[in-house]
């Protein structure tokens, strides 16, 4: 005997309703509410229809959040409630089979008075299978919802380092601003005091002038002291960059252990040490 076995249907995005190249107003109408649960702007940032078209061709559709985010960009948080949404919207439609060829066959060779009794044989064994399937389905509910907690915490997180890492390219930019300032000042000062080494020898034959010779070593004591300050400063300003590149450094190791390494024991703890945040 045959079996009939036929395949599933390929994975597809809804099909489209209203107007033209819109998606399902479901999936639409789920993606607002998701937006509105999760805390995201309902009309600010990327929109459901532009993740949707990395999903036109399932060849190259992306397999995780972080793929997605790499292809059309927005916020994690945002990114993450968009893949979930399409990833449901996009699997296998299920088909609901009648009984197989061979089974029916059986039935037919059988004599009538077997015929109630192989029927109720089928009822117990597909109640038995649904039976199996629901549990099946219900734990991997459970599972869903426990990693959907932990996703929603890593999105959050991953949504606060990119941040932080905007705060880390200023500070960078500020720093470098500052060397520049501070080299300019060091120029300035270094012709000054070639003018007063030049003044100084001067001075030293002409005794007559000698209240401008104090004036001049006045100024050049008060210009020490702002190139000590200035050379105070770029040693802090030094330090802090360093400071803030292995902050940084530390952030990129642990997001990319997180990201290589997500699993139901993984939390938010295993991924970041508080620590490295103060001052």
């Amino acid at each position: 005997m045959v079996m009939d076995v036929t395949p599933p249907c390929p994975a597809s995005l809804p099909a489209p309703t209203g107007q033209e190249g819109s998606l399902a107003k479901s999936l639409k109408d789920n993606w607002m509410l998701e937006l509105q649960k999760r805390g995201c702007s309902l009309d600010k940032g990327k929109t459901i229809e532009e993740y949707a078209r990395a999903f036109d061709d399932p060849a190259t559709a992306p397999t995780s959040a972080k793929a997605l985010q790499n292809l059309i960009g927005g916020d994690f948080k945002r990114v993450r409630i968009a893949f979930k949404l399409l990833l449901q919207a996009t699997k296998p439609t299920p088909i609901i089979r009648d009984k197989s060829a061979w089974f029916v066959d059986a039935e037919q060779r059988i004599s009538t008075a077997l015929k109630n009794e192989m029927t109720t044989v089928w009822q117990a064994f597909d109640a038995e299978v649904q039976h199996l399937v629901n549990i099946r389905t219900q734990e991997s509910l459970n599972q869903i919802s426990s990693l959907d907690k932990e996703n929603e915490e890593l999105a959050e997180l991953v949504d606060e380092l990119q941040r932080h890492a905007e705060d880390i390219e200023h500070y960078k930019h500020q720093y470098q601003t500052l060397e520049v300032e501070l080299a300019h000042l060091k120029h300035v000062y270094s012709e000054l005091r070639d003018k007063f080494d030049s003044s100084q020898n001067e001075l030293k034959s002409m005794l007559f002038i000698n209240s401008e010779l104090a004036t001049a070593k006045s100024r050049n004591e008060m210009l020490s002291e702002h190139n000590a300050s200035l050379d105070d400063d770029k040693k802090r300003l030094i330090n802090e960059n360093r400071r803030l590149l292995d902050i940084i450094t530390e952030f990129q190791k642990r997001e990319a252990t997180a990201l290589n390494n997500q699993s139901e024991d993984y939390t938010h703890a295993n991924f970041i040490d508080e620590e490295l945040l103060k001052d």
